[in-house]
């Protein structure tokens, strides 16, 4: 499913605000990284297919939005509580998260339990440790050989902010490569002739955020219904990172996408909008 370009409804202290869609509401939380695309992106996009009422914003320093980042969790936090009172979004609301997205779903869910009514997470993780715990990249063997390297020194330069766009579209093409089961279905990665000479986005160095968090001793404290979705075959927050979720979030549900990498939401979208809509239902 291709992105299609949204105008912010509103820019406020520099937060590009998002608000598109009929029905229910829901807020999609954003990728905290660099590797996010402009709204919708994929997911957000089949949320709008279903008929909800899709409520976001751009990270600081992305996309539209001018603010300066803190590379914060808080900061994810306080920004997405920002966007639903500006917007006036009715709360509590369901709250949607993918990947890093999710982790920070799940972290606006502890700090502000009041706002959040269920909580789907897909492809996402308790925190930076739990990749290793459950041997996602560059651990396990979805890469091997020099692209095993090739992540993780292109990954170091670009958390320590030392890349440049270059750098960046070529670890893109790296997780793109090893994060979808059907690998026809990767979106190209062209590294234009002047790449090298732009700098990688600001939010890339997002990674040394995540390695201090780790939300596990906590999930008990997720008091919402909450669905946790997984490619079988994701290598970004493999199968065990979901488990451990759904063993610490009380009554969490897990479904297990048998032909997804990390995108199960593309890869089999008809059945991943059944799924959502059932629990939503």
């Amino acid at each position: 499913m291709d992105a299609v370009p949204y105008e912010p409804v509103a820019i406020v202290d520099g937060l590009a605000l998002y608000a598109a869609g009929a029905g229910a509401p829901v807020l999609f939380m954003p990728y905290p990284h660099g590797f996010g695309v402009p709204f919708p992106a994929p997911l957000p996009a089949l949320l709008l297919q279903v008929g909800l009422r899709v409520f976001s914003f751009d990270p600081p320093g992305a996309f539209r939005s001018t603010r300066l980042p803190r590379m914060s969790m808080d900061e994810m936090v306080d920004c997405a509580a920002d966007a639903l009172q500006t917007l006036g979004a009715p709360v509590p609301l369901d709250v949607v998260g993918h990947s890093m997205g999710g982790l920070c779903a799940l972290a606006f869910a502890l700090a502000h339990p009041s706002l959040v009514s269920r909580l789907v997470l897909v492809g996402t993780l308790s925190g930076g440790p739990a990749i290793a715990r459950g041997r996602g990249m560059p651990w396990g063997r979805w890469l091997t050989g020099i692209d095993r390297w090739r992540f993780m020194w292109l990954g170091l330069r670009l958390s320590l902010g030392h890349g440049n766009l270059a750098v960046h579209k070529q670890l893109q093409h790296l997780l793109a490569k090893a994060s979808y089961a059907d690998s026809r279905q990767a979106p190209a990665v062209v590294i234009a002739p002047g790449d090298r000479r732009l700098p990688a986005p600001r939010r890339d160095t997002w990674p040394r955020t995540a390695r201090t968090l780790d939300y596990r001793s906590r999930l008990g404290e997720i008091a919402s219904p909450t669905l946790v979705c997984v490619g079988r075959h994701d290598p970004q927050a493999p199968v065990p990172c979901s488990q451990e979720l759904v063993e610490g979030v009380r009554g969490a549900q897990l479904h297990v996408f048998e032909r997804s990498g990390h995108y199960p939401f593309t890869e089999e979208a008809p059945l991943f909008a059944q799924v959502l809509r059932s629990f939503l239902d």
